[in-house]
């Protein structure tokens, strides 16, 4: 008995009339643009339906998805059923579902031959149509080239596998989650059919047993026997089958856990480098970066750590309150007792009376002239942080060279001219303890990450936005570098550089006690940051509180000269408008970039379509120092 044999579905004909002449051909409720019906095409349905042939191909039809809105009702598994049309099997959706689905064919006058799918036989509602065949299986819809009815373009999702007929297709633009899902219904389906054949044939065992065994029963009984046999050898392939599989997943699962491991390990690595920092960071912290010594034969030597810490407490107590309690102390360094006297700078040895003098190092730039008892007890009083510069001519005349010369200053054909009539007014030198501590502790933790990343540091070049007067390419920032440390050399291992940041008058006090904060920025082009330049005319535009280009109104502006540890910079490309931090360095760990920086030339996003000026941007508070406030006019 064939597995279709049992099957008997009754197909919803129905003889609604099909509308109006006029709707029906332009494609009326099908919507089919490109294959015409006329009133002549119109099938007759009842005379079309006609009993399936005696052997029907073992056809299943699976369709894993569509983009109509119709999509729940079209996708699904469908097997024929015992009536044709059109000398063409007629295919009907299984499952729960109260609503019928049904893909037919239909012969149409003139020569138009279509696949449907719709909720009854040649019905007047249609989801979708094919004008195609199955060049390999006539007997079964086309797999690809479906159209759906409200605009006749073709669905790519709608795609038809056709299992069983002898063969089985697969669109090769389905994706593998898909094929694997049909593939499981299928198969399920098979499971069904399979078990119901088993009840059968056990029934007509168990009939032919009660009617006496003949020689026709054990002929059948041996048949039986071989395709029981047959049944066991494929579930036995079937379970191999799945162990292989299962075998293939437990390797990738061994795989994962390797990959899982060495990423824990790369995290405990980065933590234990992470808590050293962390330790470094605390231990300078205790002692603010002040470093004590002592003199002997000659030369100066560097109190242990232990030592220092308590040196140093003991002498902001003394410079709290300078009276002759607090002017002696007792430091115990493995076991030997040492008093020290902070008015004399000197420490006596406990037992042999010896005699050493000591020294503080605040552990500032060369050219700082504020004294180091000084430095411990700043507050937030702005002149405690202001040095005039009067007495080095040397300065003031590199400052207006920065001021007239960098960038587009010596351009006409720009407003960025308007920097040649530039003069200062007073250069001040920043002293800030506070500052310039939290700005080495930042040096020293990009130095610590790019050690347990493995990260090499390439410089980046100065003065790319200088104009050629014909003299040659200005390298002016290049050159100063070294005019602006303040005696500090510049840190090439994290690419520490001499750049600008250009400020209205009035908020040059919030950077020289803060610092600068990356936080007042909510409109950068290239992120909110702290964006700096190495062209004064870049600098000179945001100095003016009334205007936002280069302008030349003769209010007072400022200059801020800052170092600037660049780090492991990212080279932009585009613009990265509500950006907060630099974009990811190693995706694994989520460490991003230290810094950004932006080339002249064309960059994605931007207004102009290419940048300028050479700017550098910054994410971190620490990560500058302000070295110089310059006040100028043009």
């Amino acid at each position: 008995m064939p597995w279709w044999g049992p099957v008997a579905v009754e197909l919803p004909v129905t003889e609604r009339s099909r509308g109006s002449d006029e709707s029906y051909a332009t494609g009326g409720s099908r919507g089919v643009s490109d294959v015409s019906i006329d009133e002549s095409d119109r099938p007759a349905k009842a005379a079309k339906l006609t009993e399936s042939p005696a052997i029907l191909p073992q056809i299943i039809l699976e369709v894993p998805g569509c983009n109509v809105t119709e999509s729940d009702k079209i996708q699904g598994t469908y097997r024929p059923v015992s009536t044709c049309h059109h000398d063409k099997p007629v295919y009907k959706k299984l499952g729960p579902d109260t609503t019928n689905s049904y893909i037919y064919f239909s012969k149409r006058g003139g020569g138009a031959c279509c696949w449907w799918f719709g909720p009854e036989v040649g019905g007047d509602e249609v989801w979708a149509f094919n004008a195609g065949c199955d060049m390999d299986n006539p007997l079964a819809p086309p797999a690809v080239g479906w159209r759906a009815t409200h605009d006749g373009s073709v669905d790519d999702r709608l795609q038809i596998m056709t299992i069983g007929g002898g063969h089985s297709r697969i669109s090769s633009s389905s994706n593998c989650e898909e094929t694997c899902q049909t593939l499981q219904q299928a198969l399920s389906v098979e499971r069904k059919e399979r078990e119901r054949l088993e009840l059968a044939l056990q029934e007509e065992v168990r009939k032919v047993a009660a009617a006496k065994v003949t020689k026709r029963f054990w002929k059948d009984r041996r048949k039986a026997e071989r395709e029981r046999r047959d049944l066991v050898e494929d579930a036995l392939a079937q379970a191999q089958e799945t162990l292989r599989d299962f075998e293939n997943l437990l390797a990738a699962e061994r795989e994962k856990v390797q990959v899982a491991e060495k990423k824990i390990e790369e995290m405990q690595d980065q933590y234990s480098a992470r808590l050293e920092g962390q330790k470094q960071i605390s231990r300078m912290d205790g002692n603010r970066g002040a470093c004590w010594q002592y003199e002997e034969r000659g030369g100066w030597h560097a109190v242990t750590p232990e030592g220092n810490d308590q040196m140093h407490q003991a002498y902001l107590s003394y410079l709290r309150d300078p009276t002759c309690h607090n002017r002696f102390a007792t430091i115990s360094v493995a076991g030997v007792d040492r008093q020290v006297d902070y008015e004399l700078m000197t420490q006596k040895r406990c037992g042999t009376n010896k005699v050493r003098r000591i020294r503080i190092l605040p552990g500032v730039p060369k050219q700082w002239l504020t004294t180091a008892a000084c430095l411990l007890q700043q507050t937030d009083q702005l002149q405690s942080f202001y040095v005039n510069i009067t007495d080095d001519s040397y300065i003031h005349d590199k400052v207006r060279e920065v001021l007239q010369f960098t960038g587009h200053g010596q351009d006409g054909s720009q407003q960025c001219s308007c920097m040649k009539t530039a003069t200062v007014k007073s250069v001040h030198r920043i002293e800030n303890w506070k500052l310039w501590q939290a700005y080495k502790l930042r040096r020293q933790i990009l130095r610590m990450g790019h050690s347990s990343q493995g990260v090499w540091v390439t410089p980046v070049p100065l003065d790319l936005d200088a104009f050629d007067a014909g003299c040659g390419v200005s390298t002016i920032m290049t050159n100063n570098q070294g005019v602006f440390d303040c005696g500090e050399t510049l840190a090439l291992d994290i690419d520490e550089k001499i750049l600008l940041h250009g400020t209205s008058w009035d908020c040059v006090n919030s950077i020289v006690c803060s610092g600068f904060d990356h936080r007042t920025c909510h409109r950068g082009m290239y992120g909110d940051g702290v964006y700096f330049a190495s062209a004064a005319c870049k600098s000179h535009q945001y100095t003016c509180k009334d205007h936002k280009y280069a302008c030349d109104c003769k209010c007072e502006r400022a200059l801020i000269i800052a170092r600037v540890a660049l780090g492991d910079a990212y080279y932009a490309k585009e613009t990265r408008y509500k950006e907060r931090r630099p974009p990811v360095r190693n995706s694994k760990c989520g460490v991003t970039y230290d810094s950004i920086v932006v080339n002249p030339g064309p960059i994605n996003g931007h207004h102009n379509a290419a940048q300028v000026h050479q700017e550098f941007v910054i994410c971190q508070m620490e990560q500058a120092y302000p070295c110089y406030v310059v006040k100028y006019q043009v």
